[in-house]
């Protein structure tokens, strides 16, 4: 026994008791060492969200002899329990272990759970780490959508759009927050029943869009309609709008719903929530006219209505919302009615009875309360058509509409004559198709209904008999009628296709007889023609000393016709002296043709005299009565054009008159003038506006215009002389009087600046310049001729036998030594033929 009892022995029993021991403690542990307490909402239940109190009592005795910690954990069937300690009731100081203090027996925690899945069953663990540990098992719910509430109003206007809240909620009938897991709820969108069983509107995601014609379904106020709508991850809550289709021509309330599906959040399967809406017409927005067809009792609309003068025209005015819906007046609505001639000051107005016995305004009610409609009746005296407009007060929108009131039958004729104001002129004779129409009118035979209004013949058959005091009546062929058959009318006004003219003055009442009709008489004055204008023809721009000048006069009547057999005076005067005078007859006899006038012709000759001053041309003035007519010609021996823009003149001789503004026939056209002397400009003003003889100008014109050439008259002239410095020079032409010369070769105009050996003329022995240039200004020809390596004794120069100088142009000339530029002499004998 000992052997068997040893101290090894002993050793090992009491080392497999304490074994036993261990193991056993534990177990011993969980009913007796600590207990665990859970106190939520629902027994043994921690829904997700909840604040639960957790208890941990200490079982070994009244209090623990010193501070006992204890850890904390959770297990869950599937894992992760998702259940996290706090040390507060906030939930805002999370913890994993926890203490029961020395001379207490207990401790409170808080738990709260996150969601995971929708229901778990956990296990909570308190362990000091002795072995003592104490356990509690509870269920965790966690939230799930259960449910929707619909916040809108169950009324909405048809023509606006209802606010709606889809609000989700869970099993409790608490606010269902979209957790992560889940992401985004999915919201389908409908509505049914709100028009006989069918769709009726559409769900928006703003309140606010664009245009409102566009696809009620698909796209309204510039937006897409949607079809559904997403609450995502943290939301609980959406807002949509809904807009109902237009009611077209309904005047009644219409119910419906609206459709919300989602997906229920415990079975998984597809749940629908409805709120029902009524669909109410709009307020009264807009009035409409409605011509109305008594015998058929229907409203149309869209045509334009024909009612006769004097006869009432019954129209309903209708209330409506903008989709057309039919609106109740309140007994208060206000229409404002105005009419006005489209083509004429009308006189149409309303009434409110078909009598059209007392005058309504032009604001009316639309009385009972409750009705829709107004009947109303329009009557007008004077044929035109109106446009009746109508809009309910404060409203800028109106409608309008076109109303006919055609003439009433024909009472009473008046006779009338076209485009000639009751005055022609004494018919000539000639064809009345190609006579001046001055000298006949076309007579008019117009009807008027009771209300003097223009109508037409509604009786066929009827025959018009004309007489006049003086004159006849043609028909279109220029046949004389006495009478003309006057043919049924359609919709429009007839008149007599008939002429009247008369070659004899005085005045003519003109009348008519139609059986059964008293037709009013016109009066016409038939007037000689009287003489009323001048004309002098053939007139020319310049004309020369000793020129004969051949002018004709024409006297027009006021018809436009040629005057005959009156006398003219004919007055010529040329520096304030008369140089011609007579007095000529147009007549008959010796007439004029001139193209396309006809008229008297004169002649008179231009004095060549030294004594006159030519500066203000030749006066032609032509006198009947209190009838003028003056016509200017300028005199000139030679003229020059000066086109609009530069030009560069020159004039070849003294003038009678050298100033600038006397030279050029239109001094106004003058935008400014250059000369060149000494190697500077200067502009032709003041002293220096006289053209010297071989000089040339540049002179800008505003317009086309003329240089008139005059050659000093009082003493014969010396040929000018112009000196050439070296350098450039800026020249005109040696003009050649005598022979009538206006351009010359270079060598002869040039003679004296080139020296030839007079033994043999071919031969040259000098020449005193090196470059002559002719500028391309305007209309004068561009070119440049150039002479170097001049050495003396024969010298060919080809370019001389196709180069000439023109007169009145001008032209740069380079001297390499001074020179003299001489011209031709001038006598007052002397001028171009």
């Amino acid at each position: 026994m000992r052997k068997i009892f040893g101290k090894k022995s002993l050793l090992m029993v009491l080392l497999c008791l304490g074994m036993l021991l261990l193991f056993a403690a534990p177990a011993l542990a969980v009913d007796e060492l600590y207990t665990l307490e859970l106190e939520t909402e629902e027994d043994n239940v921690l829904k997700v969200g909840e604040t639960g109190e957790l208890t941990i009592t200490y079982q070994g005795g009244d209090s623990v002899a010193e501070n006992v910690y204890l850890t904390l954990t959770a297990e869950a069937d599937n894992g992760y329990a998702a259940v996290q300690f706090y040390a507060n009731k906030d939930a805002n100081d999370e913890i994993t272990e926890c203490q029961i203090s020395q001379g207490n027996n207990n401790v409170t925690v808080y738990i709260k759970a996150s969601m995971q899945e929708i229901k778990d069953k956990v296990t909570i663990t308190a362990e000091d780490g002795s072995g003592g540990i104490g356990r509690i098992v509870f269920d965790v719910e966690r939230p799930y959508l259960a449910d929707l509430d619909i916040v809108v109003d169950d009324e909405i206007l048809v023509n606006d759009r209802a606010e709606v809240t889809i609000n989700l909620l869970d099993q409790w009938r608490n606010a269902y927050i979209v957790p992560e897991s889940v992401q985004e709820i999915i919201i389908g969108l409908d509505c049914l029943n709100i028009v006989d069983g069918t769709k009726g509107g559409a769900f928006f995601a703003h309140l606010f869009g664009g245009n409102q014609e566009a696809n009620w379904k698909k796209f309204r106020y510039g937006q897409a309609a949607i079809k559904k709508v997403s609450i995502g991850e943290g939301e609980s809550s959406v807002t949509i709008y809904f807009q109902p289709d237009p009611i077209w021509w309904e005047s009644s309330d219409m119910n419906g719903e609206l459709i919300f599906t989602y997906e229920n959040g415990s079975t998984g399967q597809p749940a629908e929530k409805s709120s029902p809406i009524t669909v109410k017409p709009a307020g009264s927005s807009y009035a409409y006219i409605w011509w109305y067809d008594s015998e058929n009792d229907e409203e149309e609309w869209g045509y334009v209505p024909h009612q006769e003068v004097g006869k009432p025209l019954e129209v309903v005015v209708r209330l409506y919302d903008q989709y057309g819906n039919y609106q109740y007046s309140d007994g208060k609505t206000k229409v404002i009615l105005t009419a006005e001639g489209i083509k004429g000051t009308g006189d149409l107005k309303f009434y409110s009875n078909s009598a059209c016995i007392e005058e309504s305004e032009d604001v009316i009610l639309i009385t009972p309360e409750g009705e829709t409609h107004q009947h109303i009746y329009l009557k007008a005296t004077k044929a035109l058509e109106y446009e009746v407009t109508c809009n309910i007060e404060g409203s800028t929108w109106y409608d309008w509409g076109t109303v006919h009131f055609y003439p009433g039958p024909a009472l009473s004729m008046k006779m009338a004559t076209t485009d000639s104001d009751g005055y022609i002129k004494i018919w000539n004779g000639e064809s009345l198709g190609k006579s001046n129409s001055s000298q006949w009118t076309v007579i008019k035979i117009n009807a008027y209904d009771e209300y003097d209004n223009l109508t037409w013949f509604r009786d066929p058959g009827l025959t018009a008999q004309l007489t006049s005091t003086i004159g006849k009546f043609y028909d279109d062929d220029g046949d004389i009628i006495t009478q003309f058959p006057i043919e049924k009318g359609e919709f429009g006004y007839r008149y007599a296709p008939v002429k009247f003219a008369s070659m004899e003055a005085g005045e003519a009442e003109i009348s008519a007889k139609v059986p059964g009709i008293d037709v009013e008489p016109v009066t016409i004055i038939v007037a000689d023609a009287l003489p009323a204008e001048l004309k002098i023809r053939n007139v020319p721009n310049f004309a020369y000393p000793g020129e004969e000048v051949a002018l004709a006069v024409q006297l027009l009547n006021d018809d436009g016709t040629t005057a005959w057999d009156k006398e003219v005076n004919i007055l010529v005067t040329l520096d304030g002296k008369e140089i011609y005078q007579e007095t000529v007859t147009i007549g008959e006899k010796g007439k004029f043709d001139y193209i396309h006038f006809k008229g008297e012709r004169f002649c008179f000759t231009v004095p060549d005299d030294s004594s006159i001053d030519y500066t203000q041309g030749i006066q032609v003035k032509a006198t009947f009565g209190t009838l003028e007519r003056t016509e200017k010609i300028l005199v000139a021996d030679v003229t020059a054009k000066l086109y609009k823009g530069w030009n560069l003149f020159s004039t070849p001789y003294r003038l009678e008159n050298a100033r600038l503004d006397d030279v050029v026939a239109d001094p106004d056209a003058i935008e400014i003038a250059y000369g060149y002397r000494d190697g500077e400009w200067y502009q032709l003003t003041g002293d220096d506006a006289m053209l010297i003889p071989l000089n040339a100008y540049y002179i800008k014109m505003k317009e086309d215009s003329w240089a008139k050439i005059l050659g000093k008259r009082d003493v014969p002239s010396a040929p000018p002389v112009k000196e050439l410095n070296t350098g450039w020079n800026l020249i005109g032409q040696a003009y050649d009087v005598v022979n009538g010369m206006e351009e010359m070769p270079i060598e002869e105009a040039f003679q004296n600046l080139i020296d030839f050996n007079f033994n043999l003329q071919e031969e040259i022995l000098d020449i005193k310049f090196n470059i002559l240039i002719s500028p391309g200004i305007n209309q004068q020809v561009p070119w440049v001729l150039t002479l170097n390596g001049f050495l003396g004794g024969s010298y060919d120069l080809p370019d001389l036998e196709y180069l000439t100088i023109r007169a009145f142009e001008g032209y740069w000339i380079h001297m390499t030594e001074e020179g003299y530029l001489t011209g031709f002499s001038w006598t007052p004998v002397q001028h171009l033929e």
